[in-house]
């Protein structure tokens, strides 16, 4: 656990806790009720606990939602209001994870966010925490001109920007911070595969429930859909996403451990002829892991075509495919092409080529 998924876990036992009574509806949330949802009903039954690292932590944890955006302080020191933000959050980070991610830094500013964010976080076997330290470690780390003067000029731009905390010759990460070095990949990921299930399957889109590619049958679709995708002529990218159910269009589940880019590259070189190149990967998505397979279309490549026949003929296997079959997309349907299709195909090949030469 990081501290991104504590900020998380903390702020969700929050959010519960601020609809549980009147009394924190009207009054906010007590620190002590979110210390014992956490660390259980013993850990403040103790006389002195509000003296111990979790709750002094807790606090802290507080008050970085405070500067956040998320918490609010009331006239009751120990007690916090939440914002509509942190209901948001809750609910789905990646929009509010988005805007930062897409903040663009200078190289000095990143290399510092970066060192800050190393050394900061600090992890027990109940809770997670973000460290002040001392500057001097981190300027002779950095080893810049000009010292401490450009460390905190640079240091000051990122807080600026909510990405540190600063005080007096003292650093710290924050959340913000955290989650423009550690979340960018799953907040990118995750808006591109909104943008492509809200418009679901196209005639370069194919969304798979799950992907198995360890029979015949399973192989054979697997190797007709990617030949659609590489034959069909349209604009973008080519893509077959896995992990989403088409009835509800809703995230299923993680693909296949088994699946990787080797094991696709073997099956493509032996039953498609010319190859195929593409791309795969599992990627971080809000609900969990997804499949990403790219399918590179080379002009000069055109048609791709079936090169050996795969399914068993004798058991009547409906996905068998033959050798010398060509396969295009109508639509979200992957098929034979017409007569017309599949001349325009060759026809597009032969001036692809050509031009190459």
């Amino acid at each position: 656990m990081d501290y991104i998924d504590w900020f998380m876990r903390v702020l969700g036992e929050i959010v519960r806790e601020s609809r549980a009574t009147l009394e924190a509806r009207e009054h906010g949330v007590d620190v002590t009720d979110i210390a014992r949802a956490l660390f259980g009903e013993t850990f403040v039954a103790r006389p002195d606990y509000w003296k111990t690292p979790q709750y002094t932590r807790l606090h802290l944890l507080f008050e970085e939602m405070v500067a956040t955006g998320v918490l609010r302080k009331t006239s009751i020191r120990t007690r916090y209001k939440t914002w509509d933000t942190a209901y948001s959050l809750v609910k789905d980070p990646v929009p509010f994870w988005h805007s930062d991610c897409r903040l663009e830094l200078e190289p000095e500013q990143e290399e510092l966010l970066l060192l800050i964010n190393k050394l900061s976080p600090q992890v027990a076997s109940d809770h997670v925490w973000l460290e002040s330290f001392r500057d001097e470690y981190t300027w002779t780390e950095l080893g810049w001109p000009d010292g401490r003067r450009r460390l905190w000029t640079v240091a000051k731009e990122l807080e600026e920007r909510g990405l540190v905390r600063q005080a007096i010759h003292e650093l710290r990460a924050s959340y913000r911070g955290l989650v423009w070095e550690t979340r960018r990949g799953l907040s990118v990921e995750s808006k591109f595969i909104d943008e492509l299930v809200q418009e679901w399957e196209t005639t370069s889109v194919d969304f798979k429930r799950q992907l198995h590619l360890d029979t015949a049958s399973q192989k054979a679709e697997f190797v007709k859909d990617v030949i659609g995708l590489a034959n069909t002529k349209a604009s973008g990218r080519r893509w077959m996403i896995v992990g989403f159910d088409d009835k509800t269009r809703e995230y299923h589940g993680p693909p296949d451990s088994g699946i990787t880019q080797n094991r696709i590259e073997q099956i493509l070189a032996r039953y498609v002829t010319p190859s195929v190149d593409v791309r795969y990967e599992a990627v971080g998505y809000r609900s969990g892991r997804v499949g990403k397979l790219e399918v590179l279309r080379d002009a000069r490549k055109l048609p791709h075509s079936v090169a050996r026949s795969l399914g068993d003929k004798a058991a009547g296997d409906k996905k068998r495919i033959e050798a010398g079959q060509v396969f295009v997309r109508h639509g979200s349907q992957t098929e034979e092409p017409t007569a017309g299709e599949l001349l325009a195909l060759r026809e597009e090949g032969d001036r692809a080529r050509a031009t190459s030469e």
